[in-house]
């Protein structure tokens, strides 16, 4: 993370509204972004994979764990993960 983490207190929590001056989950961000263009390209793999053998199934599951402890704002990261995917 480059600047400081600056968190406006007036903002509600219970909104879906993304500001990127105001995300501190920076590493949390990369990683997901990292992780959901891996899935991407796995799948697109798995696509072109199936055409010449139809028999041949995966089993993997491509899920993606967010943990932390209360409060560490899990829900509002997963909130935001749309926008986060849309830039």
């Amino acid at each position: 993370m480059s600047g400081p983490i600056i968190l406006n207190l007036e903002t509600s929590e219970f909104f879906d509204t993304y500001i990127d001056s105001e995300f501190w989950q920076e590493n949390a961000k990369s990683k997901l972004i990292e992780m959901l263009v891996n899935t991407c390209k796995d799948a697109e793999d798995y696509k072109k994979s199936r055409i010449n053998n139809r028999n041949k199934i995966s089993t993997s599951h491509n899920a993606i764990c967010i943990s932390g402890s209360r409060g560490a704002g899990k829900t509002v990261f997963l909130r935001n993960t749309e926008s986060i995917w849309k830039k």
